[in-house]
């Protein structure tokens, strides 16, 4: 945040570069005593910025690997979640919180359980505590869900190999139930993320085509190849 606001007060791209070359220069310095939190917002900024590299990704990281057992839930999620989005797909950060994730489990929002199974699953991190640990959480985040939540989830479970028919009778309701509220791109990537784990089956495929005609004036080229995509 700080980046970007006072980045917009200097002269152009020039001033912002500098400015961002300083803050990464002070993320380095052996002499900062960071905690946690700031360090979640850090790596997600970063990240953000297409600058979670070199020194400042590896002091950051170093940071997470010495103090795991103090990571909260949500800086779990925004930590990994940053690696994963910058494509650090070799990071033993995956491995080093996987017990930690397993401990705070409990604390993870709908949409942090959603984060983590993406975060795991789009890196090549297939870790089977990890998964069966959110697995266990979807009763209870699952109703909770929005449709971005569902898709992602879902797809991170089924490109894992792990969409077994427990994590797809827990989602499936939940889409039907809320289905009133998904707009023209929630009906799409729901309709192809379910086509992705192989279970469009044949009710909720009616649901989504339903509601996709009573929207079909709205419906935009994108949505439209992904429902065709899905169910051809």
């Amino acid at each position: 945040q700080t980046a970007r606001g006072v980045g917009k007060d200097t002269e152009g791209e020039s001033g912002e570069e500098a400015l961002l070359e300083e803050l990464e220069g002070y993320v380095t310095g052996v002499e900062l005593e960071f905690t946690p939190r700031a360090v979640a917002n850090m790596m997600r900024t970063f990240c953000d910025l297409r600058r979670l590299r070199g020194d400042v990704r590896e002091a950051l990281e170093a940071y997470c690997l010495v103090h795991v057992e103090r990571f909260r839930s949500n800086e779990i999620a925004k930590v990994l979640y940053a690696c994963a989005s910058a494509g650090q797909v070799d990071t033993p950060l995956f491995r080093a919180l996987e017990g930690r994730i397993q401990h705070v489990a409990a604390f993870f929002t709908p949409m942090e359980v959603a984060l983590l199974a993406w975060s795991y699953a789009s890196s090549g991190n297939r870790s089977k505590s990890v998964f069966t640990a959110l697995r266990a959480q979807l009763p209870r985040a699952a109703p909770a869900m929005n449709a971005q939540d569902v898709t992602t989830t879902l797809w991170a479970f089924a490109a894992a190999g792990y969409a077994a028919r427990p994590v797809l009778n827990i989602l499936r309701p939940v889409v039907l139930t809320n289905l009133g509220a998904f707009n023209q791109q929630d009906i799409g990537t729901t309709a192809r993320a379910f086509s992705y784990a192989s279970c469009l089956d044949t009710r909720l495929c009616a649901a989504l085509t339903a509601h996709a005609l009573r929207q079909a004036d709205r419906l935009s080229p994108h949505s439209m190849a992904a429902l065709a995509g899905a169910f051809g």
